[in-house]
């Protein structure tokens, strides 16, 4: 929600020099690669509803982290280090089990045929959220706390009320579809499909009979002229 007034707060507060922001954005996507190796070995197996709520905790872990950044609480060590310690492994555990796993079992619900364009409206949907909505979200909470670039002592205060956001919707995992629920609408999927296939081949056997037929008459046509003629 707050990354605009993070950027300020680094670079002007803490007077950080370029490079450190740098290479803050260098170890997320470090994260990423991380996250894909971590999912694949140890949470590929587990069910969406545990995944979700991996995800809202790692969310959260994630939020308090930043909260402790912003009210600069550091426990003795130097910011960038603070962030070296602690936002890289809450970083990689965010991405493991919200990013990776979204997307795994999204596939598992949608029709192949279909796959490539419900990733695309997946990916939408999740960029008008994080992109959008929670910006303006993020400007009506701050107009109760009134942070801008010039006055960011309270910035802490924004990424509190982030936390308590993320925790709130922790009530919605249960919402989320079952293991059991997953795997009944995968065998659906797969009947419809081979349904599909054999009413297709059926098509195209009787459409061949039906050609050959047109060609063999034609050819009888052809014949009977070609016997009067001469």
């Amino acid at each position: 929600m707050f990354s605009v007034f993070l950027y300020y707060y680094e670079i002007d507060y803490l007077g950080w020099a370029p490079w450190k922001f740098s290479a803050m954005m260098t170890m997320i996507y470090i994260d990423m690669i991380i996250a894909v190796v971590i999912y694949n070995i140890f949470l590929s197996k587990l069910s969406l509803r545990t995944l979700c709520f991996g995800s809202q905790l790692s969310e959260s872990l994630n939020c308090i982290f930043l909260l402790l950044f912003t009210a600069r609480v550091f426990f003795g060590m130097d910011p960038f280090v603070f962030v070296c310690v602690f936002g890289f492994p809450s970083n990689t555990i965010y991405y493991a089990f919200q990013e990776l796993s979204m997307r795994a079992y999204f596939t598992k619900l949608v029709n192949p045929n279909i796959e490539s364009t419900m990733m695309a409206f997946l990916t939408t949907v999740m960029y008008l959220g994080e992109e959008t909505i929670a910006r303006y979200l993020g400007i009506l909470i701050n107009r109760f706390v009134g942070v801008t670039s010039y006055n960011l002592n309270d910035l802490w205060k924004l990424y509190f009320a982030q936390t308590v956001c993320v925790l709130a919707l922790t009530i919605l995992v249960f919402i989320l579809p079952s293991t059991e629920q997953i795997e009944k609408v995968q065998k659906q999927i797969a009947a419809e499909l081979e349904s599909a296939t054999l009413n297709l081949k059926d098509s195209l056997i009787i459409r061949g009979e039906a050609d050959g037929e047109t060609k063999g008459s034609f050819s009888n046509k052809s014949a009977e002229t070609a016997a009067e003629s001469f």
